[in-house]
């Protein structure tokens, strides 16, 4: 796991503009882990913009920063590289123009990724809670 990690944090490294995307017709799971992955590239100041391929969904609107999310058919022209979030293909995110990107994809069924990333990039929010 350390290995994957550090290749993940060498990858995002030299990056600052990502398009991050998840599935065509995202869940909770999958737009609330795309919206924490912008989040803590933000926090090292990196520019992302979540993206999906229809309107954001109304059962999902609640989710923190949910009025990040674009829709869109085709990737932001400011972008320069990619994120898949619990999608294994480019293709089945509904966005064009996510593969003419240097791309990093994420095949997991939970937000693991989010997690480990965010962890690693800003790890004071995961500090043990103190007891009392």
């Amino acid at each position: 796991m350390t290995d994957n990690l550090e290749r993940v944090l060498e990858w995002l490294g030299p990056r600052d503009d990502f398009a991050i995307a998840s599935h065509a017709d995202p869940d909770g799971d999958s737009l609330g882990s795309s919206l924490a992955l912008a989040l803590a590239l933000e926090q090292v100041g990196k520019r992302s913009t979540v993206v999906i391929g229809q309107s954001m969904p109304r059962r999902y609107r609640w989710l923190p920063d949910s009025g990040r999310v674009v829709s869109t058919e085709h990737v932001p022209i400011d972008a320069r590289a990619s994120i898949l979030v619990e999608c294994s293909e480019f293709e089945r995110s509904g966005v064009t123009g996510l593969d003419t990107l240097a791309a990093l994809t994420a095949i997991v069924g939970t937000c693991l990724v989010t997690l480990v990333i965010a962890a690693a990039i800003v790890p004071e929010w995961f500090a043990p809670i103190p007891t009392l």
